[in-house]
């Protein structure tokens, strides 16, 4: 699999032959889809997610295809953002064995608790605005659009990030909160393609 920013690839990753689980690497360039949240932002719409909900869907352009979209507030198991967050970076490991994996792939080294940043996000207590992740079927799990240093921030005060998850909308007769499995598109020179892009990344999913 490979995830593409516009022009830029962000993410490559490789399911395991016999299925129990994925490797994965991401790679630098990642920007976030919409402008920075400012602490005037998070103190004028407050800890509400539907107001968030509505201001991440007006400034939201990418990395949405074609299609409807669903942008949801959704109270996740706490694995989700602890256990089964993706801790190392670039590389690392997606464990499908047994129940399966449903945590969350950051698109950016995670910063360390004391930046400047994580700190301004820490006092911001209860208006702390939300983490903004991508379902991502073909991961089992999500991936992280927005947020990441909210979210370091959220688990460094010992609290469940706020979090609005966006997804496809389901196929056919389309219900509120109903999404469908991530799509993907066949990458123009096939595994020979994608080999050449890991080479370059340097990565080896057989040594991850």
């Amino acid at each position: 699999m490979l995830l593409r920013q516009g022009t830029r690839d962000v993410l490559l990753a490789r399911v395991d032959d016999d299925h129990y689980g994925v490797h994965l690497r991401v790679l630098p360039g990642w920007r976030s889809p919409v402008p920075p949240v400012t602490a005037a932002d998070a103190r004028r719409i407050g800890g509400d997610p539907v107001r968030w909900a509505h201001w991440f869907a007006d400034v939201l352009t990418e990395p949405l295809h074609d299609g409807e979209w669903v942008l949801t507030n959704r109270s996740l198991p706490g694995y989700v953002l602890g256990g089964d967050l993706v801790r190392t970076y670039p590389e690392s490991y997606l464990d499908w064995f047994g129940a399966g994996w449903q945590g969350a792939v950051p698109l950016r080294e995670l910063s360390e608790v004391d930046s400047s940043r994580v700190k301004a996000y820490r006092k911001l207590g209860a208006d702390l605005p939300p983490v903004l992740l991508l379902a991502q079927t073909g991961f089992d799990g999500y991936v992280v659009l927005d947020g990441h240093d909210r979210l370091v921030a959220a688990l460094d005060a010992g609290t469940r990030p706020p979090v609005l998850v966006l997804a496809r909308a389901g196929d056919g007769s389309w219900l509120p909160g109903e999404t469908a499995r991530t799509m993907a598109w066949p990458l123009p020179g096939g595994t020979t393609e994608w080999d050449r892009i890991a080479a370059a990344a340097g990565f080896d999913p057989d040594l991850t």
